[in-house]
């Protein structure tokens, strides 16, 4: 049957795209077919907020056909910058935004990218005000 819930990631093991965690009580699992949005199968951690939408299976685990990460946004001034292309961890407007190899920069290159440049920042919300991205769209200095 098709299942729809919504809760905070715990227990997350294995490797993506295949991984396992319970949300409200509920061991769910990816595959390479699920859908992600809002980010990629590297962004879930513990505390992570998700929507699931899937199958239950016989062994009565959920088959996550799309799991939608919290989306998040955020524009502003790079006030910090450390860490060497592609896992950035950058200060923006009072968020941690972390990147990886996934994050699309536009308008720049990962290299390029120093402080008091103003940017837009889309991703996946997480624990603690992080914010992993998916893109990173440079708007001037």
């Amino acid at each position: 049957s098709t299942v729809e819930f919504e809760g905070s990631l715990t227990g997350l093991t294995g490797t993506c795209p295949s991984v396992s965690f319970n949300v409200n009580g509920a061991t769910t699992i990816t595959t390479d077919a699920t859908e992600f949005r809002n980010g990629s199968c590297a962004h879930l951690e513990d505390g992570s907020v998700v929507k699931v939408h899937g199958r239950r299976q016989a062994d009565g685990r959920v088959a996550a056909e799309k799991l939608d990460m919290k989306s998040a946004q955020v524009k502003g001034l790079v006030a910090s910058l450390t860490g060497t292309c592609p896992s950035l961890t950058v200060a923006v407007n009072g968020s941690t935004v972390k990147t990886d190899l996934a994050t699309v920069f536009e308008r720049l290159g990962c290299s390029e990218l120093v402080a008091n440049m103003n940017v837009e920042v889309a991703g996946s919300a997480h624990p603690n005000g992080v914010v992993k991205a998916t893109r990173v769209k440079y708007e001037g200095q």
